[in-house]
């Protein structure tokens, strides 16, 4: 066979190779873009996910907002009169003391939902989520739970420390009565009801603020998701 013949036979044939190449260019290819479709949809899926558990949180965080700030009212509405009194006479009558006593023997903190937040942040998955605004109010939001757990706890300790001792030493609870009666008169008596109701004045202060917040935060929540639905229909 003459060396013409065997160039012929080695000659590489360029397009079947370049179609080769092709096809092996388009299946690596498709199989990546349907690799981060395939992501992207689960990535969706999972926020949207998050989205509906933080919605879930913030409903229930609204309904205990509305409890709390509505039983914060009532006792305020009692206090009050007792306040002006005392602004106007400087001194604590004995029914009014007996009130005093009833009002400050009663604690309650709010219970909210923070089950989503706690569980986006330590998975690293907060960034799923698209909406740089909606991700800006849900920190702020949980911001302000946080400062409000500061300070139930705080008023949880001015308790404990101030207005109890008070009911359990200074009061009769079997006969309602004052063990020392002159007690009403004393300047601790007097600052310590003043005290605690200052800081509940504070606390339904700060309850508002946060119910406001529940209340912008649910309604962009709720957008979010109406356009989620909305685009995948």
């Amino acid at each position: 066979m003459s060396n013409k013949e065997t160039s012929k036979h080695k000659k590489t044939d360029w397009k079947a190779l370049f179609l080769e190449l092709i096809v092996v260019f388009l299946g690596v290819t498709a199989g990546f873009i349907l690799n981060n479709w395939n992501t992207n949809n689960n990535n969706k899926q999972l926020e949207r996910k998050y989205l509906n558990s933080f919605l879930e949180d913030i409903n229930n965080d609204i309904v205990e907002l509305q409890k709390s700030i509505k039983t914060d009212s009532i006792w305020l509405s009692h206090a009050k009169p007792i306040v002006n009194e005392l602004n106007e006479t400087e001194r604590i009558n004995p029914d009014s003391s007996v009130r005093i006593i009833g009002l400050m023997s009663t604690l309650s903190q709010l219970d909210t939902r923070k089950t989503t937040y706690i569980d986006i942040v330590n998975s690293g998955n907060f960034n799923l989520i698209q909406d740089f605004e909606l991700k800006t109010k849900i920190i702020d939001y949980y911001a302000d739970k946080e400062s409000i757990k500061f300070f139930d706890d705080f008023f949880s300790d001015y308790f404990n420390t101030f207005s109890l001792p008070i009911i359990i030493k200074e009061f009769d609870l079997i006969h309602l009565k004052f063990v020392n009666p002159h007690i009403i008169d004393e300047t601790f008596f007097q600052n310590t009801f003043i005290n605690h109701t200052s800081l509940i004045q504070q606390r339904k202060g700060s309850y508002d603020s946060l119910l406001v917040k529940g209340y912008e935060l649910q309604k962009q929540l709720e957008n979010n998701l109406l356009k989620q639905s909305n685009h995948q229909d």
